[in-house]
């Protein structure tokens, strides 16, 4: 039993969530505060040219002024690091989390920057138009739901306290609660509902007018699935 237990430690994964090679990393940059676009476009140039070194990197691409992590700003950014197919990466040390610490090693003279590489994991792939906002995965709702409904019920005592300070305790529970609740509804039904209005708006007032072809199989898969769902809407259907 010892020795089953030992095994078990040292092979288990402790992580919650399973590692898993899309073949996509993102990497946060952010600049000292104060930084302008010039000089926050200069590190980000610095890094991809690092990161462009590695064997296992196939294409990298750059967005200034906006970092996964970091939020919004003159001195925000990221790259995007697509990896080279699979059947090219199937030595030891070719996977993602192997080339997240090539992307440190590559980028540890670059001190103007604090640089956070993390693996892209796609939940699921619906569509990358509007309607993906009001078709998630229902293991997702359910999940959500749970959660939620485990913090609302974690509170009820609170509502319901009796004894010393139980008005105290009823106003705390009353405002934590109702906080929860709203909060769920405006998650799961307002946010949706903007997201495909403003996306909609986007759409019309600067619709996309160039487009360049990508041999990516999700990319490729996606473009089918718009271009099926606009036939059949064309055709007066109202499902994909």
């Amino acid at each position: 039993m010892v020795a089953l237990l030992v095994f078990f430690l040292q092979t288990t994964k402790t992580g919650l969530v399973p590692d898993e090679d899309t073949g996509i990393l993102m990497v946060d940059v952010s600049t000292p505060t104060g930084s302008g676009v010039v000089q926050t476009s200069h590190i980000m140039a610095q890094i991809d040219s690092c990161v462009r070194t590695i064997p296992e990197v196939q294409n990298v691409n750059t967005v200034a002024g906006n970092g996964i992590i970091s939020g919004t700003g003159n001195n925000m950014g990221m790259l995007i690091v697509k990896l080279r197919p699979w059947d090219q990466r199937k030595h030891r040390g070719q996977d993602n989390q192997a080339v997240m610490g090539k992307i440190y090693a590559a980028t540890a003279h670059i001190h103007d920057a604090n640089i956070f590489v993390l693996a892209y994991k796609e939940f699921y792939a619906h569509s990358v138009r509007s309607r993906a906002a009001l078709t998630p995965h229902s293991t997702h709702w359910v999940s959500f739901g749970a959660a939620q409904s485990l913090q609302v019920f974690g509170m009820l005592p609170l509502m319901f306290a009796t004894g010393v300070g139980a008005n105290g305790n009823r106003t705390i529970g009353t405002g934590a609660v109702g906080g929860e609740l709203i909060g769920t509804l405006v998650l799961l039904f307002i946010v949706p509902a903007l997201f495909v209005i403003f996306q909609g708006l986007q759409e019309k007032v600067n619709p996309i007018t160039e487009f360049t072809p990508s041999d990516d199989p999700l990319i490729q898969q996606e473009l089918e699935k718009i271009a099926e769902y606009t036939k059949m809407k064309e055709q007066g259907g109202d499902k994909v």
